[in-house]
This record gives C-alpha cells, structure tokens and sequence, in this order.
C-alpha cells in the first residue's frame, strides 16, 4: 500500500470541517449539534469537564468511531467515504502513548512507516525527519523501556508525525512531566504549528493557554465557547480588580478606597507582610483609579507596598462558563 499525495494547504486555510455533528450512545446524546473548523497553523485547545463530550468528539476527529449525525472532514476528506484517506491526514497522540516498550526507538518508528504504508525505500528519510522534529536524533539506537516519561512523549509525537499529517490531535500531551519536559514539549509543539495544524485536550488549562491560539469549550456536549485565548479573557463578565498592598490602618485605607469614584466594591485581607493589607478593589468598566489612588494614599502617609491590574486566568472563564452553561 502506499500512501496518497499529502494535500499541502497555505496558512490560513481550512484544515477541519466539523458541521452539524452529533453523536448518541442508545438514549444518550454525547454530543450535540456542534460546529467549528480548525485552519493551517493554528494550535487549538479543546476543553470541558468530565462527561462534556471532550473524549468522544475527539474520538469522532480521529476516525475511532463516526458520528451519529453530521459531517467531518479533513483536507477534503470525508471521515465517513473516505476513512483510509482521511486518516492518513492525521497523527494522533493519546494520553499514553502507544509503545513497544522492548524495540528500540528506530524499531518503533519503523513499524510506525510500515503500518502507515509509507514506502520502504523512504522510513530511513522519514524516520530521520521525524527524529529530527522531536529532538531524538541521538536516542534511536536505545530500548524504549530505559527512557523517560518525556522521551516517551517525543517518541508518541515522533510516530505521530510519520507521514506528514495535516492534523495533529495530541491528548495530555504533558501529563506526568516535569517542568523542564513540559517547557520542551511546549517549545515543540510552538515549531509543529508552522507546518500542522494542532489540537489540544488536557486538564491542565494553563498549559492549554500557554501554547494555543484559539480555545473551544464544551459543555454537556454543547460548544460554550470558541474564541482566540485572548478574546476569550478578555469577554468575562466581571469587572475590573485591582490588587493592592498597603502599609496602614486596614479600615482607613478601606473607606480611602471606597470613597473614590468607580469603586464598586473592596475586599480586604491580611497580608503576609506585617502591619500590610492586601485589598481586591471591583472597579466599574473602563475606570481606572490608579494614580489618584497613589495620590490619595500618599497624602494620608499610607505606603503601596505592591498595585497590579488582576488578570483573568483561564480556569478562572472555565468555571464562569460552565456556571452559566
């Protein structure tokens, strides 16, 4: 068997297609109605709770198992009327990564080519570029079993890549890391976007905002959210906080606070520094009281230790959206 012609697509261009898909176990709808595509160069994070539909959409896009409902397709590629072809279009890393654990890296990643029907004259060239990518040039001769929960993960994404897929679908993809692995998994996955398209799935939502462009969140099978990381921070629904730590009387500087216009409302707490209080301040849309803040508590002799706009952090939406959801 050999391996079609990869469709090479410009920047930009649409990679995913899933319109109108849903997918039901018996009485049970998993997944509803749901539509978004993914383009070149894009790395996105796909997000939910337990029991969202996260696990079986992403079974849907790698080709596990088709939708009850609906269309997907990838690089022109129908799941359903063309299932090989399709699937050669996309490389896929679960949570655990497929592995011999008795081959060495090289006898891995040749089985790789063999089942992916790439040509036997070109798994020396593949299995090369492949390495190359994940950084395991000078670990190809060593058994599997001997290395690192990191070497593993380059190995699954080594695999994944054998081919040159449009898409890559990489689940948890650093779950159980250290910080050093999870910086250099990172570091890959920024290089991969230039030539892939990526899709992320993990619980650990700051690594997701870390490395993607865009976020999708589901619900109860439902999309809640598909926005660019920024934007999606950007449209929570509270207002402004802003964190200060002052030398002082505690209820002083509170009324100080609360009499300024815009304020809202003023949360106050001990601080970790002595005689310092730490305070939350809810200021109304567009206000900022920054410098007549400064102004006013230097006046009174009270002394900021520490002022920062507090910034929405990415569990801080999830939540806010799945309350809402």
């Amino acid at each position: 068997m050999i391996v079609s012609d990869q469709i090479k697509l410009e920047q930009g261009a649409e990679v995913l297609t899933i319109k109108d898909v849903s997918k039901k176990y018996g009485s049970v709808t998993a997944v509803e109605d749901i539509n978004f595509s993914l383009e070149k160069g894009e790395v996105v994070g796909l997000l939910g709770a337990n029991g969202a539909g996260k696990t079986t959409t992403m079974n849907m896009i790698t080709g596990y198992f088709p939708p009850t409902t609906g269309t997907i397709s990838l690089s022109g590629r129908n799941v359903m009327q063309e299932p090989l072809e399709y699937k050669r279009n996309i490389g896929y890393l679960p949570e655990n990564p497929p592995l011999y654990l008795d081959m060495t890296v090289r006898e891995q990643l040749r089985f790789v080519c063999s089942a992916r029907g790439i040509p036997r004259n070109e798994w020396k060239g593949e299995i090369e570029r492949v390495c190359g990518l994940s950084n395991i040039l000078d670990v190809q001769h060593r058994i599997i079993r001997t290395m690192s929960k990191g070497y593993k993960q380059r190995i699954g994404i080594s695999q994944a890549l054998i081919g040159e897929p449009s898409l890559l679908v990489l689940d948890e993809p650093t779950s159980g890391l250290d910080p050093q692995q999870i910086i250099e998994i990172r570091e890959l996955i920024e290089k991969l976007k230039r030539d892939h398209t990526v899709m992320i799935s993990s619980h650990i939502l700051s690594e997701v905002a870390s490395v993607s462009t865009r976020i999708v969140i589901l619900h109860r099978g439902r999309i809640v959210a598909d926005q660019p990381v920024g934007d999606l921070l950007l449209s929570s629904e509270e207002t402004p906080v802003l964190w200060l730590r002052v030398h002082g009387d505690a209820d002083a500087v509170g009324k100080l606070i609360s009499d300024i216009p815009g304020v809202e409302q003023v949360e106050v707490g001990e601080s970790p520094e002595q005689s310092c209080w730490d305070y939350d301040i809810h200021l109304a849309e567009g206000c900022d009281i920054r410098r007549e803040l400064s102004g006013l508590l230097a006046q009174h002799s009270y002394s900021i230790m520490a002022m920062t706009m507090k910034s929405k952090t990415l569990e801080d939406v999830f939540i806010e959206l799945i309350k809402r959801g």
